[in-house]
Parts: C-alpha cells; sequence; structure tokens
C-alpha cells in the first residue's frame, strides 16, 4: 500500500509540475486533538503552521499531511498556498486494507518526502525522522555521516532543527528520534 502511495503521489506531481521530474513531494506530520492537552506546547494554529514551513517548502508545492485533525477546513490557510493531499485522497487503493494499517502507510509515504515537518513529543514524527535516517545512510545523504538529517524539522519552530546536527541520545526519549538509531547499525 505505501509503495503504491508514494509512486501514485510522485505520478501526480510530475503531472501536474512537468519540471518536477523525480515527482518529489514534502511532508508534514500534525498531532492535534487529545495530544495537545498532553503537550500544550505543542498547540498551533494553521498559520503558525504555515509560517513555520514556508522557509523549508516552496509555495504550490504538493504537501502530503498525515494528521489526526477531522475538520477538513483547519488547513485552509495551507491549502492557500500549497497544494494538499491526505489519506483520504487515496480512495479506491484504500477499499479492502484493515484501516489499522492506514497510520505505517503514512509514515512510509512521509519519509520518502523532499522536507519533513513532524510535530515535537509525537512518537509518530519520531519514527518518520527515524525512517528518513536509515534512508539518509542508504543513499549518503548530505549530513549522514554525521547523523544530520539536513530536511527533517519539527514544529513548533521553537523545535525546528532538532535534527539537523548531531545530538546524543537524552530525555525525554520519545519526543524525538537520535542518529544512534541508523548511524553505524550495520558495522560490529
Amino acid at each position: 500500500l505505501a509503495a503504491r502511495m508514494v509512486n501514485t503521489l510522485r505520478d501526480y506531481v510530475r503531472q501536474r509540475s512537468p519540471e518536477n521530474a523525480e515527482g518529489l513531494y514534502d511532508a508534514i506530520h500534525i498531532r492535534r486533538r487529545d495530544f495537545q492537552s498532553q503537550f500544550p506546547m505543542t498547540e498551533m494554529s494553521a498559520n503558525t503552521i504555515l509560517a513555520g514551513i514556508q522557509d523549508d517548502i516552496h509555495p504550490g508545492s504538493t504537501i502530503y499531511i498525515s494528521t489526526d485533525e477531522r475538520d477538513p477546513t483547519f488547513f485552509e490557510p495551507l491549502r492557500q498556498v500549497y497544494d494538499l493531499k491526505f489519506i483520504g485522497d487515496f480512495g479506491d487503493m484504500l477499499k479492502g486494507v484493515n484501516p489499522q494499517l492506514f497510520g505505517l502507510a503514512e509514515q512510509i509515504v512521509a519519509s520518502r518526502s523532499r522536507v519533513f515537518f513532524g510535530t515535537y513529543y509525537s512518537s509518530f514524527s519520531a519514527y518518520i525522522a527515524r525512517l528518513r535516517g536509515y534512508y539518509s545512510v542508504k543513499e549518503n545523504q548530505p549530513g549522514h555521516t554525521s547523523g544530520a538529517l539536513q530536511n527533517t524539522y519539527y514544529l513548533p519552530s521553537k523545535w525546528k532543527r532538532e535534527m539537523s546536527i548531531y545530538q546524543a541520545v537524552h530525555v525525554p526519549f520519545y519526543a524525538r528520534e537520535f542518529p544512534i538509531a541508523w548511524r553505524d547499525i550495520d558495522k560490529l
């Protein structure tokens, strides 16, 4: 399912923007609802999200959004600047698939994006960052030797660049991912 979603999204982007031959898209994971009562410092309006991503995601780009927000109008300020896609846009592809697997597929879709913004303190976002770490090593992306992820960010903006420099494991462990998860894992 996830590979089909990634390929469909890339084909859509290529059709929409023929100059984007690779079909590159960006992704955001926004946790809301109950998460904000547990971590009130992560509460953000759509305008705050928009302000947090604009320096790194070009206007008009296609953004895949993984979220637990049920009100589609919440993202209207982003929709006015970007082309937004959600899991519901994959309609027929989802038929017959256990909905409990949708989150796993969304993590893979987000992990293959050009730029990713996650929600700090979200273990869902942290796992996407870990997947991006694995890919950074496999694909020799800039920063992979130091464990830095150059195009992986967090919101709110206070934590935006957490992944851009190496950090040893520290508490809280669940707030983000750490390079020890993907650096030198094949060496004994």
